[in-house]
């Protein structure tokens, strides 16, 4: 049991990258989402 609790976590490059790049996307549309009403109107 302690051998579980002192074991060092590493953290998956690929997770990691797929994380970074789901949070811009995430980021760019709620920027974006708002005003392509307004262009799609036009």
């Amino acid at each position: 049991m302690k051998s579980l609790l002192t074991r060092s976590r590493h953290i998956n490059p690929v997770f990691l990258a797929f994380m970074a790049s789901s949070f811009m996307i995430g980021v760019a549309g709620a920027l974006q989402a708002p005003t392509l009403s307004l262009f799609l109107t036009r």
